[in-house]
């Protein structure tokens, strides 16, 4: 049986950034956060939960959108 884990992926926010004519400054504007910090957030930091609440406010989906299934492997 494959077992999978969740990981934060700033493409997907990417996304959904480009589906709303939003730009790095827009969403800071509209989350509180710094453009540097979003910008982080787009390049693989890894967000507070917290954080991924405003992202998902921000853009308007659900937060389970900024994540990606993936499959452990073992050794």
């Amino acid at each position: 049986m494959q077992k999978f884990f969740y990981r934060f992926s700033g493409e997907r926010v990417k996304a959904w950034m480009s589906r709303r004519n939003l730009e790095i400054g827009d969403v800071a504007k509209i989350t509180g956060l710094t453009t540097t910090q979003v910008a982080a957030l787009l390049g693989g930091a890894n967000p507070t939960v917290a954080t991924v609440e405003r992202l998902s406010d921000s853009l308007q989906v659900h937060p389970g959108k900024f994540f990606s299934r993936e499959v452990v492997r073992n050794g």
